[in-house]
């Protein structure tokens, strides 16, 4: 709550796991998100949240690496082995 009173304009969340119930946090046969990170993003609307956690996600069917919840942008750039590793550039 203090965060939120000195916020800057452009507000952006590191957070590990990614909001329940968005193709961010899907694992194919169920979500694997956090339910109080959905409650925080509608009540303080961070610009962007970026996370982890759920590797297959933007890889599998009904996933994906971003979603828009209100106005907070949400991305999970995922894992995969190889050479680059997976990613996401923000401009």
């Amino acid at each position: 709550h203090d965060a939120s009173l000195n916020r800057p304009q452009r507000w952006i969340w590191a957070h590990h796991a990614p909001p329940a119930n968005s193709p961010t946090s899907w694992g194919g046969k169920r979500f694997f998100g956090d339910v109080e990170l959905v409650q925080w993003i509608m009540q303080y609307q961070p610009a962007m949240v970026i996370s982890g956690h759920v590797h297959q996600s933007p890889f599998i069917r009904d996933g994906s690496w971003y979603d828009l919840i209100g106005q907070t942008w949400v991305f999970n750039a995922g894992l995969q082995p190889g050479r680059p590793p997976t990613h996401i550039v923000l401009d």
